[in-house]
């Protein structure tokens, strides 16, 4: 509905109120000035859709700012944890490379996030299945509840493969 189309309703309102108690127009108007700005701070507020898709080579991450990919056999671990949005929370997944460089974090607002958690075990072996982990994850609420899914197993023991001190995903049980 249009704003001319809104204040032509306001104006037959009053219109029509002139004998109802006092303040009750004024009052209307100042819920319908609150009922605007709301809706605006609402839609600055809503975020860019994302899109994650996967085939058999590997994962990518659409958003309107940037597009990351990282293959199959790049990701050396994927954790999952929930993210705390004030009133609700959100199960997310960070899928990591194994140099650490570069983390793809997905959540369900996510277009093709179901697709992904049902068919991660698919393309990593050893990967726990959503079955396994999302309880896990989602009780109790408001709590991180950060989960390892994933590591790829390291075949050799170089300094380079060892856990660091800065590692933004501590080695968890």
């Amino acid at each position: 509905m249009s704003a001319i189309r809104k204040n032509d309703k306001l104006r037959r309102l009053q219109a029509v109120n002139t004998c109802t108690a006092p303040g009750i127009i004024e009052e209307v108007e100042f819920l319908w000035k609150i009922a605007v700005w709301w809706s605006r701070l609402r839609a600055r507020r809503v975020p860019a859709p994302r899109t994650i898709s996967f085939d058999n080579v590997g994962l990518t991450l659409i958003h309107p700012k940037a597009t990351v990919q990282l293959n199959w056999q790049q990701i050396g671990a994927v954790y999952a944890y929930k993210r705390d949005c004030w009133t609700v929370d959100q199960i997310c997944l960070a899928l990591v490379d194994e140099t650490r460089q570069i983390s793809i974090d997905v959540g369900e607002d996510d277009k093709g996030y179901p697709e992904l958690i049902a068919h991660l075990p698919d393309h990593l072996p050893g990967c726990l299945a959503v079955e396994e982990w999302w309880f896990g994850v989602a009780f109790p609420p408001f709590e991180t509840q950060l989960t390892r899914l994933y590591t790829r197993e390291v075949t050799t023991t170089s300094p380079e493969n060892e856990s660091r001190p800065d590692d933004p995903y501590p080695s968890i049980q």
